[in-house]
């Protein structure tokens, strides 16, 4: 019983990333699209979100594709979110370029 709830915490946890995945995805393309953060970061998070629904998807319907999706989120999500975090710690968002969309959008 014990390792099915562990089979059962695994398959959880993986369903939960799929709108992790998703969140990120949209994230990253917004990122991407907006001026107040670097373009890199949008493109790592989207390429980390669409990696994580990869995983996911395959921890359901392939589990033997799983391990090789799983290095695969590793590795591209660890700098896409490591990099967002630290980006908005040391520099957050470009000022200017918020007042500048904010004072266009109230004229």
């Amino acid at each position: 019983l014990a390792v099915l709830a562990i089979k059962l915490y695994d398959y959880g946890f993986g369903i939960a990333l799929v709108s992790f995945g998703f969140h990120c995805l949209l994230l990253g393309y917004l990122i991407y699209r907006s001026t107040y953060l670097p373009k890199i970061i949008g493109a790592l998070l989207a390429i980390a979100g669409a990696c994580y629904v990869l995983n996911s998807f395959a921890l359901i319907v392939a589990p033997k594709f799983a391990d090789f999706t799983f290095i695969a989120m590793l590795i591209s999500g660890f700098p896409a979110e490591i990099g967002l975090c630290l980006w908005l710690i040391l520099f957050g968002v470009n000022v200017t370029k918020w007042k500048a969309v904010l004072l266009a959008n109230n004229a």
